[in-house]
C-alpha cells in the first residue's frame, strides 16, 4: 500500500509540474496522502504529507509558470502541509474507531470473547482451512455449571465474575489460535483447530480440571477434513455439539465426545 500511495503521489506531482498553476491537483494528493494514513498509520499519512508540501513549495518558487516569490510559495507548502497533515489524522482516527466499532459488534462486552454472530463467520473460515489442509477440527460447546445459583445468592456481579472467570481460565489454558466464544448467558463454544478427537479431548479434560477454573460440562464434536463439505452447514455443526454436550449433562459426565459427527 505504501508503495503504492508513494507511486501514486509522484505521478501526480509530475502532473503538476506539467500543468503548473493553472491546474489544482490537490485533492488528488489528498486522496493518496489519506489513503496511506488509513491503510498504514498516521505517522505515514503526516510524512508523505511534509514531501508533498515540499514539493508544491519548490514547485510554486521554481516552476517557469509561477509568479509566486520563495517566501509565497513556501509559505502555501507549510500550508498544504499542515493541510494534507490534518486529513492523515482524521483518516487514521476514523479507522480506528472503525476497528473498535468492528470490535465491540463482534466480541461479548463483558468477556471479550467472541459473540454467536463472529463465531459463525470465524467457525466458516476455520471449517474451510481445515479442509482445504485435509485437517481435522474439534467443535467443544461448554455449559457454565451453577450461574444461575451464584447470580440468586451472591447477585448478578457475582455471576459477572464467574463468567470472565471462566473465559480467562479456558484462555490460560488453550492456544492462542483457538476460538472461544459466548453464545449464551453460560454457554460457551471453543473451536480446537487441527485437533483429532482424542487430542482435542486430553486439552479440554486438562483445562476443564483446572483448580481455579468454574465447573462446565462440555460436549466434543470432531470434524474429519473429508466432513466438512459445503452440504455441512455451520448451525448443523453447532446444533450438533450442543446435542453432545446435553448428553453430558443428562449423564452427569463432565465431558462426552462423538466422532465422526452425523
Amino acid at each position: 500500500m505504501l508503495t503504492a500511495c508513494s507511486v501514486g503521489l509522484l505521478a501526480v506531482g509530475a502532473v503538476d509540474w506539467v500543468t503548473g498553476p493553472m491546474v489544482n491537483v490537490g485533492l488528488l494528493y489528498a486522496v493518496f496522502i489519506t489513503t496511506a494514513a488509513f491503510a498504514l498509520s498516521p505517522l505515514v499519512g503526516v510524512v508523505l504529507a511534509a514531501l508533498t508540501g515540499a514539493w508544491t513549495a519548490f514547485l510554486g518558487a521554481a516552476h517557469p509558470g509561477s509568479d509566486l516569490t520563495t517566501l509565497a510559495a513556501t509559505s502555501n507548502g507549510v500550508i498544504r502541509f499542515v493541510f494534507f497533515a490534518l486529513l492523515a489524522i482524521g483518516a487514521a482516527a476514523l479507522r480506528a474507531v472503525l476497528v473498535e466499532l468492528d470490535h465491540l459488534a463482534a466480541t461479548d462486552p463483558l468477556t471479550g470473547a467472541w459473540n454467536r454472530r463472529a463465531l459463525v463467520q470465524l467457525l466458516d473460515q476455520e471449517r474451510w482451512r481445515a479442509r482445504r489442509r485435509d485437517e481435522p477440527m474439534t467443535i467443544a460447546y461448554l455449559d457454565l455449571q451453577g450461574l444461575k445459583r451464584v447470580n440468586d445468592s451472591g447477585g448478578h456481579a457475582m455471576g459477572d465474575r464467574m463468567i470472565r472467570s471462566f473465559v480467562e481460565g479456558l484462555r490460560r489454558g488453550l492456544r492462542s489460535s483457538d476460538i472461544i466464544a459466548r453464545v449464551g448467558g453460560d454457554e460457551f463454544i471453543v473451536v480446537l483447530g487441527g485437533l483429532g478427537p482424542s487430542a482435542a479431548e486430553s486439552v479440554m479434560r486438562r483445562v476443564l480440571a483446572a483448580p481455579d477454573l468454574p465447573a462446565a460440562n462440555a460436549g466434543l464434536v470432531t470434524f474429519g477434513g473429508g466432513e466438512l463439505s459445503i452440504d455441512l452447514e455451520v448451525e448443523d455443526m453447532l446444533r450438533r455439539a450442543d446435542e453432545v454436550m446435553y448428553e453430558a449433562k443428562r449423564t452427569g459426565q463432565l465431558l462426552t465426545t462423538a466422532t465422526p459427527a452425523t
